[in-house]
């Protein structure tokens, strides 16, 4: 993100929930030796694939509509190539910005909320009866 070119006129950053790089390249990998037409990466994913079946393009609208309020937010900032002409500066691939232990956290709450989920979908299903 810190090298990405940017013309919108904000400063934008990561957007809370971004996955570490090293997940989406393990992911990459496992796609490379074992091909799939779709695949869910990380727990957040995984809750949403659970929500459409529930209600088809619900969580996509929220968090469409999530991501625009969230970059309307951003501050004001200049326009830039970034790394698009030229080669940046090194840097590694989290840009030194990762909490170690944050992954586990939302993978835990993530996975706390697919148990609410399926708990409704369970509880529902059982008064439909």
């Amino acid at each position: 993100m810190d090298h990405a070119g940017n013309y919108t006129g904000a400063r934008l950053s990561l957007p809370p929930g971004s996955l570490a790089p090293e997940t989406v390249a393990k992911a990459v990998v496992r796609l490379a030796t074992h091909p799939r037409n779709l695949t869910a990466v990380g727990a957040p994913a995984i809750a949403f694939k659970l929500g459409e079946f529930a209600a088809p393009n619900l969580l996509a609208a929220i968090m469409s509509g999530f991501l625009d309020t969230w970059s309307a937010r951003a501050p004001n900032g200049d326009d830039s190539d970034g790394v698009l002409f030229e080669p940046g500066v090194p840097a590694g691939p989290d840009g030194g910005r990762r909490d170690p232990h944050r992954g586990r956290k939302v993978a835990a709450a993530a996975g706390g909320m697919a148990v609410l989920g399926l708990a409704g979908v369970g509880v529902w299903l059982g008064r439909r009866r």
